[in-house]
Order: C-alpha cells, then structure tokens, then sequence
C-alpha cells in the first residue's frame, strides 16, 4: 500500500496555490540570456501573437512549453491561462494560473495544469511606460497517462496512534456520538490498519469528516474498503458519503452495507446528487472534482443499529465504471443454496421471510402481513443508454411487487402488478413473462406515495442501485406469498 502524508500534502497544496494564483509569487524563467544586462525600455509596445499553442490546438501537453512572438519595445511578459474564456477566475471554481516578470519568449510548465481540459491563454507584454495584451487562444490538454493511477486519500498508514487519527476525522455534531479508533483491518496484514467506527445509529445517524487537498482532475469516483459488523442481532446499516467542494457545496449518495463481509465499494460522481442545506441554500447542480475540499462518511441505521464498522483505502478513481452492460442479474450463478451473496442485501422481517435461488430463478416469499416488508438491494454503477428495465417475473397470492431505482439519495418505484405481472403456483419458467417498462414511468417516490412519472426524472446513468420489495397491506393475511425472478436488466 501506498504512504501518505496528511501535513505534506497540505503544505504542498498551500504553496503550490500561492505561486500559481498570487502574483507576487510570479518569478523570471531562466532562459539563457543575461537578464539583468537588458537595456530599460519605454514608448509604446508593439503588436505580437502566441505561436504555441495554436488556435484550437488539442492534446496540448498539459505540462507544455508556451511560445510567443517578440513584441518590439517590451521588457517582461506576463502569462495568464484560465479555464474561463474572460480570464474571470473570481468565479466558484474556476482556474486560473498567472506568472509575471518572464524574460525572453517562452514559459515551461511543469504539470501545473489538469489533462484532458480546455483552457484560455493569453500574454501581456510591459515595460515601465506601457502594456500590450496578445490575442488569447483557446487550446485543450491531452491525457496524462502517469496520472490514470487511483487517487489514494486514504489507507490509514500514516498514523501513529487513535490521537493522530482522530486529529484529522472529525466527529460533526447533530448525529448520535460515534468512536473513532485506529485499529489493525479485519483480515489484514499485521500493522494492516483501517479506521474503526464504533457506533449506535438505532434511531439517529454519526458523520466522520476529513479535510483533503491536491489536483483531483481526471477522477471518476470514489471506493473505499469497508466492513459493517453488527453486534449480535444487530441490524444492518447504511453508508451515506458527503463530497464537499471549497464553496460549501454537497453531494451525497447513500447505499446499504452487508454485514459482516468486506466489501470494496466503487461509487461514480454521477451518483452524488445535491445534498441541500438549509442553511446555505446552495443550488449547484453538479460535483466538480477539483473543487473538493472534504469527504464526510455517515453511518445510517434503524432499530438495533449497533457494532463496529471499519473503513481503509480511501480512493479517487479514474476509472473502472464503464463495465455495465445493463444485466443486472440472471441468477443462473447462484445454485441451489440460500441467497445470500456480495450482490444483494436481504432485509426484513427474517422470521417470516426468505429468498433462495435455484435453477437460475430467484424465489422471494413471505408470509402477508409482515413488518418490515422483505427487501433485496443491489448497487449499480449506472450508464447511459439504456431507457427500459426488462424483468422476467412471476407472482403467487395476492400481494404487491415494487422496483425502485435509486440516484444517490433520490429514488423512483414501479409496481410490477401495473404492467400484468403473470401468476404462478410453482415459479414454472413457463408461467414467466418478460415485462418492459420505460423508465420514464417510474414516479419519484415510493408505493402508497405514488406521484406522476416524472419525464426525464430516471436517467440511467445517474442510477446507483436498485431495491426489490414486496407487501400485503391485509395484516390478517397469513399464507405463503411468493414472487419469482429469471431475469432483470436494463435495455
């Protein structure tokens, strides 16, 4: 595993943040020449033009060497490039990189730019009576293979004791109170740390915050290793994270934890959406990377919601989200054993519900009238493309079948007994039928709180997971009600 070292990256953050931005940080670029012989100059300066990068060029080296003309009577250049086209970069998160006082007709940058991003450059020629700004150029970066690695925010190597980690994941206020510890990771190497959560979230949720800083640009997502472990009888719990930019801005995605199992989670950015406070009342739309500037990691729970969860290996990722093809499961891997798997969460009342899988068909059942309804949750790392979700299904009893579809903390339910969900006695694949049903009828909410389909609401590359759940609203119900899969996908 790779070290990190908290201190080191702020400092370097911080400095590289004053020479970049600050012009007093600017100095003069060593081009050979004898500088400090050059006669003062004055009157007015010439006309001259940028010759690299052109107008328009693209794969520009994001660590390139920025050429000009010689402007007649100028003593120093001064170099501007900005990711906004009025070189404004007093506007939230914007990018701007200055550097004054050059001698001489060229600037090398070393890696002071991101890759792959469009940016604006332009030169200002001085000397003590005037200035003469070139026309700017518009050019975008290539890819910067060395920099496709993951991002390691995290792997808790670093630390010597429970006060060093403590010192950098706060505990915020507002949430039940929750025991931050370092402690060695459940199956790990000796000296294998992780962070270890102690928690109680039976009725409330606990938030852990770390402040971060460096060049982002170019991730994806974020993963970390995680293992929720519930105390006996615990219930299981959810994770909720935070991505926080430099403006105060939010966004969360929130998905369920197995217990007891380690699990290596990989969300994309398309899975976070705003998290509104209403106290700052913030209305951007979208995560911007670059701007991050901490990651909050909140346990979410229910009734007996109580145990240790540990987390390591923080990462951004740049990669790694773009292998879903829609299948979201055929059951034909599971055998003839209980369902209980890394893909799916099974929750609810345990006593009078089950699900196995066998002979590549999933069976749900339950008796009616439960509390809570049986549930069975998956995460999906969505994609574009796709506009329908095709189930293969069929239903025993008279009890109601939902999908819902989640987008970070936003979700969308259909009843597959709208769209003539087959009846079965055995879960006979001939009693099966594919049903189609556009995303852009699910209604944003949940069942017995229908609303409108909302068009345009469910996209597919915004889903992040997916919950299947099944009830009876007739308490005195007592028979067996069973629900059987063969194949759920998106088309």
């Amino acid at each position: 595993m790779r070290m990190k070292n908290k201190l080191s990256k702020l400092l370097i953050v911080f400095t590289l943040a004053a020479c970049l931005v600050l012009p007093a940080c600017g100095g003069i670029i060593d081009t050979g020449k004898n500088e400090f012989a050059q006669t003062v100059l004055t009157g007015a300066i010439g006309d001259f033009n940028i010759i690299s990068p052109a107008e328009g060029a693209a794969d520009f080296p994001f660590s390139p060497v920025i050429k000009w003309q010689k402007a007649a009577n100028a003593e120093r250049y001064d170099v501007e490039i900005c990711d906004r086209s009025d070189f404004d970069f007093t506007e939230p998160g914007s990018y701007m990189y200055k550097r004054q006082g050059i001698v001489g007709e060229e600037l090398a940058l070393a890696g002071e730019l991101d890759w792959e991003s469009a940016f604006y450059l332009r030169v200002r020629a001085r000397n003590s009576d005037s200035a003469k700004l070139s026309p700017a150029v518009r050019f975008t970066t290539g890819a910067d293979a060395a920099a496709r690695d993951d991002i390691l925010i995290d792997d808790f190597s670093v630390y010597a004791n429970t006060a060093e980690l403590r010192a950098a994941y706060m505990v915020l206020d507002g949430g039940n109170p929750i025991g931050v510890s370092l402690a060695q990771r459940p199956g790990g190497t000796a000296g294998d740390m992780a962070m270890r959560l102690d928690y109680d979230v039976s009725d409330w949720y606990s938030t852990v915050m770390t402040t971060v800083g460096g060049r982002f640009h170019g991730a994806l997502g974020i993963g970390l290793w995680v293992r929720a472990n519930p105390v006996a009888g615990g219930s299981a719990i959810e994770m909720a994270i935070d991505l926080v930019e430099r403006g105060g801005e939010g966004f969360r995605t929130r998905f369920p934890l197995v217990s007891n199992k380690a699990e290596e989670i990989k969300m994309p950015f398309t899975a976070f959406t705003p998290h509104i406070d209403a106290s700052s009342g913030f209305t951007k739309v979208s995560f911007d990377v670059r701007n991050l500037t901490q990651i909050r990691i909140a346990l979410v729970g229910g009734s007996n919601a109580r145990g240790a969860c540990y987390i390591d290996d923080i990462k951004l990722l740049v990669g790694g989200f773009d292998d879903f093809n829609g299948q979201i499961d055929d059951f034909d891997s599971y055998g003839w054993t209980d369902f209980v798997t890394d893909k799916w969460l099974f929750s609810g009342n345990m006593s009078d519900s089950y699900v196995v899988a066998m002979n590549g068909v999933l069976e749900f059942g339950y008796t009616g009238g439960v509390s809570p309804a049986p549930t069975l949750e998956r995460r999906i790392n969505g994609k574009a493309g796709f506009d329908t979700l095709s189930v293969t299904a069929a239903a025993e009893g008279d009890h109601t079948v939902c999908v819902r579809f989640y987008t970070g903390t936003d979700y969308y339910t259909v009843i597959l007994n709208d769209y003539a969900l087959p009846p079965s006695s055995n879960g006979d694949p001939g009693d099966m039928d594919e049903l189609l049903i556009p995303l852009s009828e699910f209604w944003f909410g949940e069942s017995g709180n229908e609303g409108s389909p909302v068009t345009g609401g469910l996209l597919s590359e915004n889903i992040t997971g997916i919950t299947i759940y099944i009830f009876n609203w007739d308490t005195s119900q007592g028979v067996r009600l069973r629900t059987w899969f063969d194949d759920i996908r998106l088309i």
